[in-house]
């Protein structure tokens, strides 16, 4: 996963999985601005060796897949992370396959939204903590 940042405060975060897509937000200006932006880049550095693929956005998370199978999220404000991300719920081993790849998304509710071949599973309100 690759995050750049330009303008003085949009984001982007890509992956290398042809079935996503770039994912792109806005972050506000605060006084303390060059703060945030170092510790938004340190956090993104901690989860970055973990992620396998980009999901979405949800409110103001960062959704991604673990490369160990975990849907997890971080989140993209500066405010209270005390950890780089949390993980929500594994997927089963038998949605991941290198012959299908697995297509995610997360909706404005926090389901997560998982296809492969042709089944469809719905995790309902998936990144409640």
């Amino acid at each position: 996963m690759h995050f750049v940042r330009f303008e003085e405060s949009m984001w982007v975060a890509y992956d290398k999985n042809p079935f996503t897509r770039p994912i792109v937000w806005e972050t506000p200006r605060t006084p303390d601005s060059a703060r945030a932006i170092e510790v938004a880049f340190e956090h993104f550095n901690l989860a970055a060796p973990e992620t396998q693929s980009l999901i979405g956005l949800f409110k103001s998370q960062l959704v991604f897949l673990s490369h160990d199978d975990w849907i997890c999220s971080m989140r993209l404000d500066e405010d209270g992370q005390e950890r780089p991300h949390a993980r929500h719920f594994p997927v089963p081993h038998f949605w991941q396959s290198l012959s299908h790849r697995m297509v995610a998304t997360v909706t404005a509710k926090g389901d997560v939204v998982i296809a492969k071949s042709d089944e469809l599973a719905i995790v309902k309100r998936g990144l409640s903590v």
